[in-house]
């Protein structure tokens, strides 16, 4: 998880490839945007086949793919490469690792699944702590395309390596209807969609707010991008957090009352960030620890509520389904706040969006949504 959830440092990236390359705002988001469509197809194509498989060579596989990305990535100067070698190989590999030690909680953490995967995920939300300084100074001193291509070749490496550590889940039987489910009977599933539609709203934010982290800390709080990449060591401590507290919560208050808290600090969070031009750096730091906060929170909170009401044989697959919700917040909130800079000049107007975003799924949770676990 340490290892692919340096996609969450890509901020770092984004200056460097605007004043080397040239690359827009909304480009030089592009690849961060594809990568995390493409992870959550994957994670929707492959979780009905990760418990039909031993662990160790898919996560092999999965490792080759994003180490092979992020390589590829370094060999080339366009925009539209860099997107198809980083956003979609590397995603297709990071969505086939990441399901596989989550598939291992629901099955050996029966009675605490939510704070097993809560820590599990942890390990993706603190990557940025070593893995964002280690960005910004290999950036410096190797420059861009050697970064890429370094930690490429550590991260192929390092999969591979813990692949022997992931013990293997009992296989399903996908000739036994108990264990059969599609994305047709899923999304007429009224609490499929209400979930569904929740976390859409709640990863809407936090996924827009760190694909700007870095130029916000930049153009809105006078940081330089050195810096900036050190405040990203809090905020990944931040979406670390989130993810073992929010997944205790969710095993204790349940869905509802779990999501509101989290709406909650969303709205407190873009407020705080209105005032960045104001205030200047206490506010960016207060706002953006919020933001990862609650990004690592939905990432236990939906997992967490998916085990909680599908069988356990058919997580993997539901959660597959659900990911595709993850898949388009990234979409809808990444490519839409690199629009937004180059059209008013400002990162400031993307906050209004997640207000607007956070409100909307209180509603939608407080009139339809159930009231238990």
């Amino acid at each position: 998880m340490l290892c692919l959830g340096t996609v969450y440092s890509w901020s770092v990236f984004r200056i460097p490839l605007q004043q080397k390359y040239g690359f827009s705002a909304l480009e030089s988001g592009l690849p961060f945007t594809v990568l995390l469509v493409t992870y959550a197809l994957s994670m929707a194509v492959n979780g009905p086949i990760i418990r039909q498989y031993p662990s160790r060579p898919l996560l092999i596989i999965g490792g080759f793919l994003v180490g092979l990305g992020w390589f590829l990535a370094g060999t080339t100067q366009s925009a539209i490469l860099k997107t198809i070698y980083y956003g979609v190989i590397t995603g297709w590999g990071v969505g086939l690792v990441y399901g596989i030690p989550l598939a291992a909680c629901t099955e050996y953490f029966p009675q605490h699944r939510g704070f097993a995967m809560g820590i599990v995920l942890g390990g993706f939300g603190l990557s940025a702590i070593v893995t964002a300084p280690l960005l910004q100074a290999f950036i410096t001193t190797q420059g861009i395309s050697a970064t890429f291509q370094i930690m490429g070749v550590l991260f192929f490496i390092l999969i591979t390596l813990l692949s022997f550590f992931i013990p293997n889940t009992p296989k399903t039987n996908p000739e036994n209807p108990a264990q059969r489910i599609s994305l047709r009977s899923c999304s007429t599933d009224p609490f499929f969609q209400i979930l569904w539609g929740v976390y859409l709203l709640g990863a809407l934010a936090g996924l827009t707010a760190i694909s700007i982290a870095s130029p916000v800390g930049i153009e809105m709080a006078g940081q330089s991008p050195e810096r900036v990449a050190y405040w990203m060591v809090l905020f990944a401590l931040c979406n670390g957090a989130g993810r073992p507290l929010f997944g205790f919560l969710t095993d204790r208050w349940g869905f509802q009352k779990t999501a509101t808290l989290n709406y909650g600090l969303i709205i407190l969070a873009s407020l705080s960030a209105l005032a960045i031009p104001v205030f200047g750096l206490p506010f960016f730091v207060v706002s953006f620890s919020l933001f990862w906060f609650s990004l690592g929170g939905w990432l236990a909170i939906a997992p967490a509520v998916t085990a909680q009401h599908f069988e356990k044989n058919l997580y993997q697959k539901v959660y597959g389904y659900l990911f595709t919700a993850y898949g388009t917040a990234s979409l809808l909130g990444i490519s839409s706040a690199g629009m937004l800079r180059d059209l008013t000049g400002t990162y400031r107007t993307v906050f209004f969006v997640t207000i607007g975003g956070a409100l909307l799924g209180l509603l939608l949770l407080w009139k339809r949504g159930p009231s238990g676990k």
